[in-house]
């Protein structure tokens, strides 16, 4: 149900009508069909009203850096609805082999050198991991697979468990 009229109008500024045609279902699905080359390589986002528009044109221009070889901008209107995810969109580019670079209001993006399969093994993701270490708790059980290292906004339960009273202990799995 989330709006994305700030995602679609991020696209179409810097995209034009050079080759791109945006189907919109009602609310949902939205198909992009793009050009063979991007006619400009800076985006414009509004950042505030969601972390997932800054991620998703992260994406595309990390994918139009790798098919024609040029770097590509994102300024970002407003303060992000989400830092963390920001910063874990572009910590796993750099992981990638993506040189990420930028003053946190401009990011610019362009290809490096490809990331080796070790390199790109995802860990699990907080965001369900924090649900399932509640059932963990009320069923004695365990959350198997969790990297307590990994940069996650969402991480911040483990705190909050423990402020709770609740123990977390993280062993070898």
């Amino acid at each position: 149900e989330r709006p994305h009229g700030a995602l679609v109008h991020a696209l179409r500024d810097a995209l034009g009508d050079a080759g791109l045609r945006i189907d919109e279902g009602s609310p949902w699905p939205l198909i992009v069909h793009g050009a063979t080359r991007a006619p400009s390589s800076r985006f414009c986002v509004d950042a505030r009203s969601s972390s997932q528009f800054v991620t998703s044109v992260l994406l595309v221009m990390a994918a139009l850096a790798l098919r024609e070889g040029r770097s590509f901008s994102l300024e970002l209107l407003g303060e992000p609805a989400s830092r963390g995810y920001l910063n874990l969109t572009t910590s796993w580019l750099r992981r990638a082999g993506f040189i990420v670079a930028g003053d946190g209001r401009v990011i610019e993006v362009s290809g490096g050198q490809p990331a080796s399969a070790e390199r790109l093994c995802v860990p699990g993701d907080w965001s369900s991991i924090a649900y399932l270490l509640l059932i963990a708790w009320r069923s004695g059980g365990a959350v198997a697979n969790v990297d307590v290292s990994a940069l996650h906004p969402d991480q911040a339960i483990l705190p909050v468990l423990q402020e709770a009273g609740l123990e977390v202990v993280v062993g070898e799995d």
